[in-house]
């Protein structure tokens, strides 16, 4: 799957600075992955949270109101050294329009990578796509791969 980013020497030498520390599912109603790395000298969580069925919406309830809550079908939180810099929640169509929230710190991002290997590895995007191939879930239902922050990563290259 790496060689689908290109031949770019920058995308191999960040993957031989990326250090896999645990990697963990949860099933319940929802799967839910851990993934804990280090990437060039800082310390990476990523947390993706995927209802089974990608098609009806999903309410929880909470205990201290007593009431039914909509929650997002996807939940995706990216963090670098404690740091939030990617965020993302998807609600699926059905109790109201279908909805995405996707927070996305460019320029935190770029700070942390450095806006010259941003721009060798060929933009923001590019960064996007490298990250999710270490992190998404490949698990999860392929209807929620369109709605995650990567670059537009396909369910295929998860895959692979």
């Amino acid at each position: 799957a790496l060689m689908k980013l290109g031949h770019n020497s920058l995308v191999h030498e960040l993957y031989k600075r990326l250090e896999l520390q645990s990697h963990s599912v949860t099933l319940s109603s929802v799967r839910s992955v851990c993934v804990q790395f280090s990437i060039a000298g800082m310390q990476g969580v990523y947390k993706q949270s995927s209802c089974f069925d990608p098609t009806s919406p999903t309410w929880h309830m909470n205990s201290k109101t007593q009431s039914m809550e909509l929650i997002p079908n996807l939940l995706v939180d990216w963090t670098l050294d404690d740091e939030l810099l990617i965020s993302s929640r998807h609600w699926t169509a059905g109790a109201g329009p279908e909805a995405n929230d996707v927070q996305l710190n460019e320029s935190r991002l770029s700070e942390r990578f450095g806006s010259d290997t941003i721009t060798s590895l060929g933009g923001l995007n590019r960064l996007l796509q490298f990250l999710g191939l270490i992190c998404a879930d490949a698990g999860a239902p392929e209807a929620y791969t369109r709605h995650l922050p990567f670059g537009g990563l396909s369910h295929r290259i998860l895959l692979a």
